[in-house]
Parts: structure tokens; sequence; C-alpha cells
């Protein structure tokens, strides 16, 4: 048995760390500049955008918020740090990820070297370094490839503790608190590491013991109650860190539910409106309304009458989440691997991805089971993304934090085999090969993908080839999928109907790439009747861009009626729309769309107030209304002193120093 490094880390150590660290940096640097150059780096959709969008908002001064946290709160603040600092530009991002990335790569050797000696953390460290779905994560705006870093840590951290020494076992703590921010799900490693380091051990007495255990603890809370409190002032409500918890159970166990992510029909996938429609649903069922933390509970309470009334279905649900989670298959949640592979020739190059590892982790799982008790650190970290999945459900991206302990595992494996080779033991060596053989074959079993996924999928690289540049490409891939989900979207499907809408709204954008104008008016037209009342607006809005170009006012004007009709509070399109009305010399309607600009609560903008007053003086000047041309030039100027045009119109008036 190779026997665990306890000294410290020396030169050669340091050396590695850093080989192993920059050759992992350079794949992940690679990878981001090539999808940038295609045309991708700005592109982001779902969970990207929502923490880029909080980000923003962090940068421009909203550091409380105004409600209950409903998503993990580190990742997004991070990033409003940085565009307060540095702009909201997205490569800055990508490339801190990347570096964060490689040094968790180094890191990964210095656990695997504690635990199981040099050479075994470093066939672990190159794993990481060259595992594919970890290049592909570390290029995204998403918080995996800090939630990562932070699970390493804090085992790392308990580790070198050998459940002794207090700074570090403070440090893992506060790592897990850290990690906690940013996947809450990592909190069910805490009972787990609490019960290690309580349990006498040594002839400690069971005071210290549990007095080591409290230090753990104070650690974590030092992190963690800040956000809490945070709740408690801004919101009036006791929740931890999040009150998405109850939501993401119902999702994982209901009667529609599988190991993959599918949304209750009331829900639309994206984070911008799923957490309120679960609120909402919440509360239609109870008759009243909810807190976000009242309709965590209601969710927490449906799933579990959902297992303890269907326990046969429960049991099924489990198994297939265990597939799912121990599957090769990439299971795409933002964004897919083998999509983003397509456009980034480092990213298409055969890296080592999770077939090569879990079989390989699990033998060294097994090979090393001597050792459980100085292993419970990494089982907690590793088995808390396990379990969580067993709890709720499986993408790709949920399982990445706890590939680090796998690649230990794995790199453990190797070594043990290369003694066995070595030292000619054969049976051994034929019964390991057997156990990793048996593993391959069920991990890289067909992971069940219908033909709904793949058309969705379809759709999705559609939408990827429209954002760089390639509208042949698009159109191809947006049909694909239109067809396949056409006819569930048409039986009432509200998923199907919400994706086929986009993928119509997508077609109609790639057509009008392509200047083929009667289909991409036809594809638009159709996304306009989508359930999904953005996507409705959206097509409206390119709907009425193109009659724009082509000078069709009567028909801009309708367009634009219709798209308020959906987004009434979208000042923008109705400042455009008084601008058509005019055009039609509709005065009266125009100045209605006005008025109801500057009545608008929360106000517009001032530059939207100050043209729907400069719109009303021309208006009134077309009537003859001299007294009110003036006074509405009048308040253009008090808005914005400086604008040539009203300026110009008002010396011109009589009275107002210049020719009439």
């Amino acid at each position: 048995m190779v026997p665990r490094e306890r000294t410290r880390p020396g030169r050669y150590d340091i050396m590695a760390f850093s080989g192993i660290s920059l050759l992992a940096l350079i794949p992940r640097v690679l990878h981001i500049l090539e999808i940038r150059a295609a045309g991708l780096g700005d592109f982001l959709r779902l969970d990207p955008l929502y923490y880029h969008e909080w980000g923003r908002r962090i940068a421009a001064g909203d550091w409380l918020g105004s409600e209950v946290f409903e998503m993990s709160p580190l990742y997004p603040y991070t990033l409003g740090a940085l565009y307060a600092i540095f702009g909201d530009g997205l490569t800055l991002p990508r490339i801190l990820n990347a570096l964060l990335g490689a040094l968790t790569c180094g890191g990964v050797f210095l656990v695997g070297r504690g635990l199981f000696g040099r050479p075994a953390g470093a066939v672990a460290g190159l794993a990481m370094a060259l595992y594919g779905p970890a290049i592909f994560y570390d290029g995204q705006i998403n918080k995996t490839t800090t939630a990562l870093a932070l699970t390493l840590g804090f085992a790392g951290a308990l580790c070198a503790s050998e459940g002794r020494h207090r700074r570090w076992i403070a440090a893992s703590g506060a790592l897990l608190g850290a990690a906690a921010l940013v996947h809450e799900n990592v909190n069910l490693a805490g009972p787990v590491v609490f019960a290690w380091l309580a349990w006498p051990r040594g002839g400690e007495s069971p005071a210290r013991r549990l007095a080591l255990a409290g230090i753990f603890v104070a650690g974590y809370a030092v992190v963690v109650l800040p956000v809490a409190v945070r709740n408690v002032v801004v919101a009036g409500e006791y929740v931890l860190i999040t009150s998405a918890g109850g939501e993401n159970f119902y999702t994982g166990n209901n009667p529609a539910a599988s190991g993959r992510y599918s949304p209750p029909p009331f829900v639309r996938p994206d984070p911008f409106f799923e957490h309120e429609d679960f609120r909402a649903e919440a509360a239609r069922r109870a008759g009243r309304p909810l807190s976000r933390r009242e309709a965590s509970r209601y969710w927490w309470e449906e799933g579990a009458r959902f297992i303890t009334g269907s326990p046969g279905r429960f049991a099924w649900l489990l198994r297939d989440k265990f597939s799912v989670f121990f599957n090769a298959f990439e299971r795409p949640d933002n964004f897919s691997y083998d999509n983003f592979a397509r456009f980034s020739r480092t990213l298409a190059l055969p890296w080592p991805g999770f077939a090569a590892i879990a079989p390989l982790a699990l033998l060294g799982f097994i090979l090393s089971a001597r050792r459980w008790l100085d292993l419970i650190p990494i089982y907690a970290a590793g088995g808390a993304y396990l379990l969580s999945a067993l709890i709720f459900f499986t993408q790709s991206r949920y399982r990445m934090p706890a590939i680090p302990f796998f690649c230990i595992f794995a790199g453990y494996a190797c070594v043990r085999l290369a003694a066995m080779a070595g030292e000619r033991r054969f049976r051994h060596l034929a019964l390991s090969g057997a156990v990793v053989v048996a593993s391959l074959l069920f991990v890289t079993r067909d992971p069940g993908n219908g033909p709904g996924f793949e058309a969705q999928n379809e759709a999705i690289l559609g939408e990827l080839y429209l954002r760089a540049g390639r509208p042949e490409e698009a159109v191809e891939h947006l049909r694909s999928g239109i067809a396949v989900m056409e006819p569930s979207a048409g039986a009432g499907n509200p998923v199907f109907a919400r994706i086929v809408g986009a993928a119509r709204l997508a077609l109609g954008l790639a057509e009008r790439e392509r200047g083929r104008m009667p289909e991409a008016v036809e594809a638009l037209r159709l996304a306009a009747e989508c359930p999904d009342a953005e996507v409705r607006r959206d097509a409206l809005v390119e709907m009425a861009r193109i009659q724009e170009e082509r000078g069709d006012t009567h028909a801009l004007a309708e367009t634009l009626g219709r798209a308020l009709a959906v987004d009434p509070a979208n000042q923008a399109l109705r400042l455009r729309r008084a601008r058509a009305l005019y055009g039609l010399a509709r005065h009266d309607e125009a100045a209605d769309e006005l008025r109801s600009l500057l009545a608008a609560s929360p106000p517009a903008a001032p530059a939207r107030q100050a043209d729907a007053w400069y719109g009303l003086a021309l208006i009134r000047a077309e009537a003859g209304d001299l007294p009110g041309t003036r006074a509405a030039l009048d308040r253009v100027l008090a808005i914005d002193p400086g604008r040539r045009d009203a300026a110009s119109m008002r010396s011109r008036l009589p009275g107002g120093g210049g020719a009439p």
C-alpha cells in the first residue's frame, strides 16, 4: 500500500504544482480565445446571463438586493466586484476562471500527494488538467469552477488537519461555508465532517474532540451567517442562504420526474422566471400569497408527499438518478460540451472524459478502502454531490465539483496497477482489470436521450451557429429541431411550445441574415404565437424592424401595438410606436402613447422623457397650440439643457427670439 505523504511540500512538489497548473492553463486559455474568435465570447443564456445581469446590478450599487436570495450569491458578487473595477466585459472573468481552474489542477496534485504519495498525486493532477469537461467549464461565465476550487480546498484543508490541527480545521469550515455560497448542496458534507471530528480517537478526550468539531462549525458560521443575517434584514425571512431548495426538491421528486432535469409544466425553465413561477403556483394552490421561504417549504412538502405516497416510483427514480450521475454523457444544462467543441479546435481534441476517469476512480476507491478513516474528508466532499444528485437531479455541471476526488482515486489506482504489474501479481491485476472493464461498460451505456432531447439540442445548436455568424448552418439545425418538436408543441406540450417558439424566432433572424425576407417574416409570425411572452415580444420587435426597413409604417404601428400588449411596461416600444403613429398623422394616438410613457411608474429614463416631451411639442405645433408647444419644449430643455433640436425649435417660436 502506498503510504500517506506527511511531509510538507518541498521543492519538487512546488515544481510539480507549477508545471501541472501551467499545463492546465494553456488549453483553457486557447479555448477561451477560440470561442471568442468564433463569435460566442459574449453569448450568454439562462444561468450565465442571470449571473451576468445580477453582477451588473451589484456593480451599479445594488449590493443588498430586496429579496431572499433565490440563487447562490458568491459567484455573482464576485462578478459584481470585477465589473465595478474593470467594467462588464466577459473576457476577464473567463480568463480568471481559467486561472482558478488551472490552480485547482495543481491543488489536486497536492491533495493526492498528501493522501497517496507523490506519484499518485501527479497522475491525479495531470488527469484533472487534461479533463475535457473541466476545460469547457473553466471557460464559462458560471459558478462551476469556483465551486470546484472551494470544495477541493475544504477537503484539502481537512485532510491537512489530520483531524487535530485547529487552524486547518477552522480553514476547512470557512472553505465549506464559501463553497456553500456557490453550491448550497455541499452542506450535506457538514454533518459527516462534524461526526468525524467529534468522534474520540487516539486517547483524546470527548471534550477536546467536540471542541475541534465546534471550531469547524465556527469557521463555517463566520462565512455563512452574514448571508443569513442579510436575508433577515432585507426580506424578514429566516433563510440560511437561498430559498430554491424546495423548488429543486420537487423538480427531482414528482410524478413526472426522472434523473434528468425535467421542470414541471407550470415552470418556464429559465432562472429569470422559474423561481417566481414556482412561487405563483404554490400561492395558487395554497389560495394565498406566499413568501419565498413559504413557497420553498410548500414544495419540500409536496416532494415529500410524492415520496411517501409512491415509494416504488421513488425507488425507480433513485436508480435513474444514480445511472445518470454515473454516465459518461456530459448532460448539458446552459451550454453543451459537445456543441462548443464544434467551435473550438482545442475543445475538440480527444481529451480524457468521465469514461476514462470514473472506472479507475472506482478501483482506487476499492483499493484504498482500508484507509477509510483518513479519507472521510474526500468521501464527504465528493459524496455530497452524489447524494444531492439522488435527492434532486443531475446535470453534468452538478457533478463537476466531485471530479477532483475521482481524479485522486484514479491516480491512486494507476499507481497501484503499475505496482501490481511490476511485482507480477497477475491475479490482482486481473481482478482490478475486471473492475475497470465492468465500470467502463456501466458508464458508457446509452444515456437514453430521446428524440425530444436531441431536437432541443438541434435548436440550441442552431442558435449557436446564428450567434457565430453562420446562418446557413443555423437554419439547417433550427429547422431540424422544429420539425421534431412541432407535433408535441401543437399537442399542447408547454415546454416544447416555448422551445419551438424560441427556435422560430432564431430561425427568423437567421433567414433575415440570409436575405430571405418572406421566410424570415413567416418564421417570426409563427414565433409571435408562442405561449412565452418574452418570445412573442421579441418576435414582434423583429417583425417591426423589417417593416421599418421596408417603410411599411401602417404595419409597423400595428405590430408595435401588439408588442406593447405583451409588454406594456416597455417604454422603448411605446416611444417607437408614437413615432410611427406620428408619421401616419395619427396625432391623437401618438400623443396618448407619449402621455402614457410620461405617466409610467417607475418613471421612464430621463432621455426617454425628453424624447416624449419633444414628440408632444411636435404634435402641439402641428395643431397650432403654441403655448402647449412652448411648454413641452421647456420641459425637454429642463431635462436636457443641451438638446439642440429642442433649443432650435424653441428659438423659432413667436417670442422665442428667432424666426417663427
